[in-house]
């Protein structure tokens, strides 16, 4: 069973017994130094305030950077409730295919959500490092 974004959120945080849950996200990569964006396959640099730089070509790139994070897949019930949480970027918004979609920032290819260490690396794909698979 999927759960929408906001009674997931809800579930997630009342303690119930927990069900599977899922969100769709969009991997980008932060510009050093700025508010801007970028997709994991490149391109130019995007501001996600900007609803009016969506274009079919926009839209396609982040679709390229957009993967759904799923409980079944190990991803921690807080990882999925604090992405949840998070406001969807403008951007997203004026887009169909994106208006449900988080985003998650990467800087040099890493993330914080919740605790847990997320990373991208092309050729290997996402990875989830939580303090119980932590290397010692």
């Amino acid at each position: 069973m999927t759960l929408d974004d906001e009674s997931a959120a809800l579930h997630l945080s009342t303690g119930t017994p927990r069900q599977r849950a899922e969100v769709d996200v969009v991997l980008l990569h932060r510009v050093p130094g700025g508010g801007l964006v970028t997709a994991l396959e490149g391109g130019q640099p995007l501001d996600l305030a900007d609803s009016s730089a969506v274009d079919e070509q926009t839209v396609a790139r982040l679709r390229g950077s957009m993967l759904r994070l799923d409980t079944a897949e190990d991803i921690p019930y807080a990882v999925i409730d604090a992405l949840l949480r998070s406001p969807v970027p403008p951007l997203f918004q004026a887009s169909p295919w994106l208006r449900h979609a988080r985003l998650v920032a990467l800087e040099s290819g890493v993330t914080r959500i919740a605790g847990t260490r997320l990373g991208y690396q092309a050729g290997t794909g996402l990875w989830v490092e939580t303090e119980e698979n932590t290397p010692s």
